[in-house]
C-alpha cells in the first residue's frame, strides 16, 4: 500500500479549508438569496421614482408599439417597480416589479436553487413546482384573445436564471398543463441590459410557445387546415399582384400559424424603442 505523508494530508486539507468558503457560496441559501435580490433591487431604483419606456413587439408578421409607465413604491422595507396597467407587470422589468411577499414565496418555494453557467456568465436557477407557489403570480396568458382556449391551462413548473453577480433575470423556462395531460412550453430570454440612471432594463425579451397546438383537439385541427387549405385556393385564384401584396403582409403570419399546427415553436420579441427616467 502507498504511504501518504503526514505533510501532505495536512497541505490536503489546508486546501479543503481554504476553498471551503468559495465552494459554499456558489449555492447561496434561500434566506441570502432573497436578501441579496432585495438590496441590489434597492441599489438599482435609488436614483429613480418614474420610468416611461415604449415597447415594439416583433412578430407574426407585424410590429406593435406601446408605451408603459411605471412608479416606485416602497412596502415593508422593500423597494419595487409597479406599472399603471396590470400587463405592465410581466414585460421588461424582470425581477424589480415583484413584491415582497410573491418574491419570498418564489424564493423560498423553490424546490432546488442550483449554480450553472449560461452564455458566458455564473447564473443562479431556481426550479419551482410547487402548484401553490405558482398559482400565487395569477393565471397563465390571462391576456389571451380567446379565453377558452388558455382557460384549462395552469403552471406546472418554473424554471428560472438569474445572474449571479447582477441579480438580474435573464431566463425562465416554464410548462403548462391542461386538464387533458397536454402540455405546452413558454420560454422568455432576456438580454441586452442597459443601464438607465443607474437602473438596468433589457433591450429585449424574447418570448418562444412551444406545443400550442395543444390548445386544439384532433377535430378543430381538421377544420383549421381545411380553412387554410380553402385560403390558400383562393389566393391561387388571385390576380398576381393581389396575391403578392397579401402574401407580403400575411405571409409570416401563415408560416406562424401552420407551425403552430403541427407543433413547432412560435415566437415574438418584445424590444425597448425608448426609455425616460423621472420625466
Amino acid at each position: 500500500m502507498k504511504k501518504i505523508s503526514f505533510s501532505a494530508r495536512l497541505f490536503s486539507l489546508m486546501l479543503a479549508i481554504l476553498f471551503m468558503p468559495v465552494l459554499l457560496s456558489a449555492q447561496p441559501s434561500a434566506t441570502q438569496l432573497l436578501n441579496d435580490i432585495k438590496r441590489t433591487n434597492a441599489g438599482y431604483l435609488s436614483g429613480v421614482e418614474t420610468v416611461s419606456l415604449v415597447n415594439a413587439m416583433e412578430g407574426f408578421g407585424f410590429t406593435m408599439q406601446e408605451r408603459e409607465h411605471y412608479r416606485k413604491i416602497t412596502e415593508a422595507g422593500h423597494t419595487r417597480l409597479v406599472g399603471e396597467e396590470e400587463g405592465d407587470d410581466i414585460s421588461m422589468v424582470g425581477l424589480l416589479n415583484l413584491s415582497a411577499d410573491d418574491l419570498a414565496a418564489l424564493v423560498n418555494g423553490a424546490s432546488r436553487i442550483g449554480t450553472e453557467r449560461r452564455d458566458g456568465q455564473r447564473m443562479i436557477t431556481l426550479f419551482v413546482d410547487d402548484p401553490d407557489v405558482i398559482e400565487s403570480f395569477g393565471d397563465p396568458l390571462p391576456e389571451a384573445d380567446d379565453e377558452d382556449d388558455f382557460e384549462d391551462f395552469s403552471f406546472v413548473s418554473m424554471k428560472l436564471w438569474i445572474g449571479a453577480a447582477d441579480y438580474l433575470l435573464y431566463h425562465v423556462e416554464s410548462t403548462l398543463e391542461n386538464d387533458q395531460g397536454a402540455q405546452m412550453e413558454v420560454i422568455f430570454t432576456l438580454s441586452d441590459y442597459e443601464r438607465h440612471s443607474g437602473l438596468p432594463l433589457p433591450g429585449q425579451v424574447e418570448v418562444t410557445m412551444k406545443g400550442l397546438g395543444a390548445l386544439m383537439d384532433d377535430s378543430e385541427l381538421a377544420e383549421t387546415r381545411r380553412e387554410l387549405e380553402e385560403m390558400m385556393a383562393e389566393l391561387e385564384n388571385m390576380p398576381e399582384a393581389q396575391r403578392n401584396m397579401i402574401l407580403s403582409q400575411m405571409g409570416p403570419q401563415l408560416e406562424q400559424f401552420e407551425q403552430m399546427m403541427e407543433g413547432g415553436d412560435t415566437s415574438f420579441a418584445i424590444k425597448i424603442q425608448d426609455v425616460r427616467i423621472n420625466e
